[in-house]
Formats: structure tokens, C-alpha cells, sequence
């Protein structure tokens, strides 16, 4: 009788560790399967994002395209306004220079017709030559500020290396002085 008990109660302790393995097992399996289910979702999730950056990025582009595309061909038609405006208005100074020189000819008939003229052309050619002097002095003093603003560059840069180079030397005074300082503290304490 005892054998018998004692063998129902080792199959029902195998059933009852059986039951415990196999709820363990269940249980890692469902916890896996949550970690696993939770992972596809962050990551269906952000490849969602990222198509959708990809899309506000696109249709991004394509407004700017539309705006800049829009903006030309409203302002071509100003463009076009302007040239023809512009050229009118060249095609009267020219009329009215070319009037103005003959009226200015006409009175100059006669002997001294010819000086004049040379003396018009040579005042007009003085006025250019001064004109191109004041553009080459004016481009001098420009490439000499520019010079000086870079001159003055490098002197800051040169200075703040040097600051830098009288820091790092300080430091290593300091340094060598502490070491020496510990070397005779060490020293005199072996001498003690």
C-alpha cells in the first residue's frame, strides 16, 4: 500500500512539475512574444516617420519649385515692360544728344569752328582721364583698407598665440616647481 501511495504521489509530483515547466514556458514564450510585438511596433512606427519626413521633404521641394517657377514668370512679363520702357527712353537721349551737339556745331560755324571742337574733344577726353584717375585711386584705397584689415588680423591672431604660448610656459613652471617642491619634500622626509 505504501508503494502504491508513494507512487501516486511520485506521478502526481512528476504531473505538478510537468504543469510548472510548462506554464514557465508559456510565460517566457508570451513575454518574448510581447517584446518581440512591441519591437515590430516601434519599428513599423518609425519607418511610418521617416516615409512621412521623406514626403514633407518632397512636397517641400516641389513648393519651393512652384514659388521660384511662379515668381519668374511674373516677373518676366515686368522684364519684358522694362526693356521695351528702357530702350525707348535710350532711343530719346540718343535724339536728343545728337540734337543738342548739332545745335552746338551750328553755332560754331566759321573760322574757329575746327578749334573749338578740338577743344571740346580735348576737354572731354580730360574729363575721362580725371574720372578714371579718381576710379584707380578709389580701387587703391580700397586694396590698402583691405590690406590694413588684414594686417590688423594677423596681429590679433599673432598676439592671441603668443598669450596662449606665455600661458602653456606658466603652466609648466608651475609644474616643474611643484615637482621640485615634492621631490625635496620626499628628500626631506627621507632624511627624517
Amino acid at each position: 500500500v505504501q508503494a502504491r501511495l508513494e507512487k501516486a504521489i511520485g506521478e502526481a509530483v512528476k504531473v505538478f512539475v510537468l504543469r510548472i515547466q510548462k506554464r514557465w514556458r508559456g510565460f517566457r514564450a508570451k513575454r518574448r512574444y510581447r517584446a518581440m510585438k512591441q519591437a515590430a511596433l516601434q519599428m513599423q512606427a518609425l519607418l511610418r516617420t521617416l516615409k512621412a519626413a521623406a514626403e514633407f521633404r518632397r512636397n517641400l521641394y516641389q513648393n519651393k519649385a512652384c514659388v521660384t517657377l511662379q515668381a519668374s514668370l511674373r516677373m518676366l512679363s515686368q522684364r519684358l515692360q522694362f526693356i521695351k520702357e528702357r530702350s525707348g527712353a535710350i532711343k530719346v537721349q540718343t535724339i536728343c544728344r545728337g540734337w543738342l551737339c548739332r545745335r552746338k556745331i551750328g553755332k560754331l560755324k566759321g573760322k574757329l569752328a575746327a578749334e573749338r571742337i578740338q577743344k571740346l574733344r580735348e576737354e572731354e577726353e580730360r574729363k575721362k582721364a580725371l574720372d578714371e584717375a579718381r576710379k584707380s585711386a578709389q580701387e587703391r584705397e580700397k586694396a590698402l583698407a583691405d590690406m590694413q584689415k588684414q594686417m590688423a588680423a594677423e596681429r590679433e591672431k599673432m598676439e592671441s598665440e603668443a598669450a596662449q604660448r606665455e600661458e602653456e610656459q606658466k603652466l609648466q613652471r608651475r609644474q616643474h616647481e611643484e615637482s621640485i617642491r615634492s621631490k625635496e619634500q620626499t628628500a626631506s622626509q627621507e632624511d627624517k
